[in-house]
């Protein structure tokens, strides 16, 4: 074996060494045996040097004598960048560069990526999602794409069930497309008859059309109705100043609110007879859908009417007077009469009373001279017409609760002691003051000793509704006052006008 490759090793320096270095190819041969082996050493020996180029039975391989694949290439750097494999045309240009990094350079030897190709690709097919596709643009127009450059048998409808992401200024333009889903960020401008063949059109996911049924706030429409609004939030439906609405029939389920003219043209109802306008006979009705008179209430029997000529009837359609009753009058306030200047009062005078018996509760003076409230806790007469005692029942007070404006006769009786000589002093307050009602104010020297004083006092103020009466007292001294028995009194006084 030795001597057949220093044989063809001979041969090889004989027909390069003696001056045949331009020698062509046909002009030698070297055909070797099946299981022979062709290697070009660079180094001093075979077993110490470099495989440059070796030829097996069925492989070569340059820089290693390694026979894995019919043409092996080993690069002689183990750097990413340095080329294992460069081709280069008659003009210097690289025209093919594999890098020891596994990256590919087409007319360049710096591919920044595994393949990089300066030029035109051009490709029978395509397999892939084309999902890490980047900067690919279309022909033959920038906003278009033709469909045998989508559709052109390596991509097909299938392979586009995911997205498709287009730039929020870019635009999209078919002819005639389908998608499982079509999403848009931005506005979408329909120039033709936007159909959806399911059925279902939806803005959003609370508002939908299905067939002949709308609904706005739900996805599922009633029946029952053409156009349904409703949501949590019962936003309702708002028309213009300018707009108008003709329906047939419209029920409100909520609150109706007409801020111009409502108009019937021949009758408007509130439930069937709560409230019926009959335009045609301009008649009002409430409790009655046949109202006979202009204003009626009540059932068929219309209890309460009002006529043409303004007369009331209570039981009546066809009062004599101006107002006529059939039945029984009862009033718990005033019915006043006037004939010939003459005043007939029906109503009992309004009074009141508040007392106690044996009260030991002492009421503090903190400034001598100062009336304050006295302190006990005073029972109300239930006989009492037209007053209460506001808040409480226990508060020393007397409240008037009548409509008119009165004079009242107010009497106040009481019974006292303190515990030194001092001068105290008695009065009825209104609305928690004495001012304007000095005349109730009435003053004793007590004894020393704590024995039992009383006095009693009477005065006429003019109270108003809501207005209230309380017993004050005061003492010349910071000693404490007790009242033992207290009584007030107020009786409303006719002023001939009730």
């Amino acid at each position: 074996m030795v001597r057949k490759f220093l044989f063809y090793w001979g041969l090889i320096l004989l027909c390069f060494g003696s001056g045949f270095a331009n020698a062509k190819a046909e002009d030698f041969e070297i055909i070797l045996g099946s299981s022979s082996a062709f290697n070009v050493v660079r180094g001093a020996s075979v077993a110490g040097g470099t495989s440059t180029l070796y030829v097996g039975s069925t492989t070569v391989s340059i820089g290693t004598t390694t026979q894995s694949a019919m043409l092996y290439i080993a690069g002689s750097s183990s750097a990413n960048t340095a080329a294992s494999l460069q081709v280069v045309n008659t003009s210097g240009t690289n025209t093919l560069y594999v890098r020891n990094d596994g990256k590919v350079g087409v007319g360049t030897t710096t591919p920044g990526t595994a393949l990089y190709v300066i030029g035109t690709i051009t490709a029978t097919g395509y397999a892939g999602d084309g999902s890490q596709l980047q900067g690919v643009t279309s022909t033959p127009g920038a906003s278009s794409v033709a469909s045998a450059q989508i559709l052109d048998g390596s991509i097909s409808t299938a392979d586009l069930s995911g997205t498709i992401s287009v730039s929020t200024t870019g635009t999209i333009n078919a002819g005639s497309t389908t998608v499982a889903t079509l999403t848009s960020t931005g506005s979408t401008t329909v120039s033709g008859t936007l159909t959806a063949a399911s059925s279902t059109f939806r803005a959003d996911t609370t508002q939908t059309y299905v067939t002949t049924r709308v609904g706005i706030g739900t996805t599922t429409p009633s029946s029952s109705y053409l156009l349904q609004v409703t949501n949590d939030g019962d936003t309702g439906v708002t028309l213009g100043s300018g707009g108008s609405m003709t329906a047939k029939t419209l029920a409100v389920t909520g609150t109706a609110t007409v801020t111009g003219t409502l108009t019937a043209s021949s009758a408007l109802r509130v439930d069937t007879s709560t409230l019926v306008v009959d335009a045609t006979n301009d008649r009002v009705g409430i409790g009655t859908t046949t109202p006979a008179t202009l204003f009626a209430v009540g059932t068929t029997t219309n209890i309460l009417n009002i006529t043409e000529a303004g007369k009331v009837g209570v039981g009546t359609t066809t009062p004599g007077t101006a107002l006529y009753v059939i039945g029984t009058i009862t009033a718990t306030g005033e019915i006043i009469s006037r004939n010939n200047g003459l005043v007939v009062k029906l109503e009992p005078p309004p009074m009141g009373e508040i007392y106690f018996t044996s009260n030991a509760t002492s009421t503090t003076i903190a400034t001598i001279n100062v009336f304050v409230k006295v302190a006990g806790v005073t029972t109300f007469d239930s006989n009492s017409m037209y007053f209460d005692t506001g808040t409480t029942t226990t508060n020393n007070r007397l409240r008037y609760t009548g409509t008119s404006t009165k004079v009242f006769h107010v009497a106040m009786t009481a019974s006292y002691f303190t515990t030194n000589g001092d001068t105290v002093g008695l009065a009825i307050a209104k609305n928690g003051t004495t001012t304007g009602m000095e005349k109730s104010i009435i003053k004793d020297r007590v004894s020393a000793t704590g024995e039992l004083e009383s006095t009693a006092i009477h005065v006429m103020p003019v109270l108003s509704r809501n207005d209230y009466l309380e017993v004050f007292v005061s003492n010349s001294a910071t000693d404490a006052v007790t009242l033992q028995t207290l009584n007030m009194f107020a009786m409303g006084m006719s002023q001939g006008n009730d």
